[in-house]
């Protein structure tokens, strides 16, 4: 009888002085998956879909709508420039039907176009390098051709 109480006492102190060291630590307030440490550099103006960059580039906020039956601007808006792509998703070719696509209704060489970001979402940015064409010039083009 002395035994096992001693053993329960001795059970449980061991059982109390482990569950201190085994705490996990405390994760810190930073949001999960966001460095904290980058720093955000400003981009120009970041006013409307289409706004001009740091180095002389152009930067077109899409929403792109691929698989549709063919290419076209459905809406330019204050957030980004709704276009529908005659291409489906698949391996890339809404992506090159789109920088295809621009390049074709700005006039612009298809080297001056890239995808920046959004190769695998809806949500894309497009990049003007090396061209004279001006983010207000671009912004106009696009509203010309989503109202045919």
């Amino acid at each position: 009888m002395i035994r096992s109480f001693l053993f329960e006492r001795r059970a449980t102190e061991i059982r109390s002085f482990s569950h201190s060291f085994c705490k996990m630590p405390k994760k810190n307030s930073a949001v999960k998956g966001k460095d904290s440490d980058k720093k955000l550099v400003p981009s120009g103006n970041k006013k409307g879909s289409v706004y001009n960059g740091l180095k002389n580039e152009i930067i077109i906020k899409i929403h792109a709508k691929p698989g549709a039956k063919e290419s076209g601007i459905t809406d330019v808006g204050e957030e980004s420039v709704g276009i529908q792509i005659g291409a489906p998703p698949v391996d890339g070719e809404a992506n090159k039907e789109l920088i295809r696509y621009l390049s074709e209704i700005l006039q612009l060489k298809k080297s001056e176009l890239s995808l920046e970001k959004g190769s695998r979402s809806k949500e894309k940015t497009v990049i003007i390098t090396g061209s004279s064409v001006s983010a207000d010039d671009v912004l106009s083009k696009l509203k010309a051709i989503s109202k045919q």
